[in-house]
């Protein structure tokens, strides 16, 4: 067997967990813009206390700390384990996209809290 086969795994897998997140994703969207059209077709209005009730909430500031901190700590793990098992190379590969999302997430984060 090729030592190819390793990498080619975990790419997959990892591609299989986006795929089904985005997937759960699109769904819920899907079913929440359902229900506010029935709402509105049964004459209902539009409030913040039903959008809030429904979990239509703006993302804030803190959950992108947490988002942040969360990649930040997958993509150093990474990275660690990598050069720990003598595969820097494999360990980049794997944590540099984690890595610079919480860095995103990071500067999004600070950036809206300042406004």
């Amino acid at each position: 067997m090729s030592d190819l086969w390793i990498p080619i795994t975990g790419m997959l897998c990892i591609t299989a967990g986006v795929i089904v997140y985005l997937m759960v994703t699109v769904r819920y969207k899907k079913q929440f813009q359902l229900i506010l059209k029935q709402h509105l077709e049964n004459g209902g209005t539009l409030s913040p206390d039903l959008l809030e009730q429904l979990g239509a909430v703006p993302t804030s500031s803190r959950s992108d700390l947490r988002k942040a901190l969360i990649l930040l700590a997958l993509g150093l793990g990474c990275l660690a384990a990598g050069w720990f098992a003598g595969v820097f190379n494999l360990g980049a590969v794997f944590g540099v996209f984690p890595l610079f999302l919480g860095v995103a997430f990071f500067v999004s984060a600070f950036l809206s809290n300042n406004e």
